[in-house]
């Protein structure tokens, strides 16, 4: 599994934050199939508060991956984030991964966070294996401003597209 640059935004407290394993993290350079059973972040700030791990596919997001997106996916965009359980990624032998793996969390501490790496759990040939997966990711969280954090419009959200599509 593949990986190598580095990312960052702004966040604020208690927002829900959506950091997105894209295209190449999860690709399969092996000669077997792999099966996903976990994804977590690797040694989390104790501020760091995870919501879930949802799976979904390329061709629902008509092939747009994201590394970091606020809100709530398939509440924000219910027809373009469709969210299926981690359960359902396979990656197969030598093979571009069709899925796209999100970590949705909170943070409920000002501070600079470096999320540099997530553990993937998996079972190949039968066997079970984990690895790390580096994603160098960087947050900037602050206090919200009052009245707290503003969700951002869908066509940001959304890949573009209008809400519906």
């Amino acid at each position: 599994m593949g990986g190598g640059f580095t990312a960052g935004w702004p966040a604020q407290t208690q927002e829900v934050e959506d950091l997105g394993l894209s295209y190449g993290w999860l690709d399969n350079t092996s000669g077997h199939a792999v099966h996903l059973t976990s994804v977590r972040f690797a040694s989390p700030p104790a501020s760091l508060h995870m919501l879930n791990v949802t799976a979904y596919s390329y061709k629902d997001t008509h092939d747009t991956g994201i590394i970091g997106q606020m809100g709530v996916l398939p509440a924000e965009c219910p027809h373009f984030y469709v969210p299926h359980p981690l359960s359902v990624v396979t990656v197969r032998a030598h093979s571009n991964a069709t899925w796209l793996v999100v970590l949705a969390f909170t943070i409920s501490r000002p501070g600079v966070y470096h999320l540099n790496r997530v553990r993937l759990d998996y079972v190949t040939n039968g066997r079970r294996g984990w690895q790390y997966q580096n994603i160098n990711t960087t947050i900037m969280v602050t206090n919200p401003p009052l009245p707290g954090p503003r969700p951002l419009p869908a066509s940001a959200v959304c890949g573009g597209l209008p809400p519906g599509q």
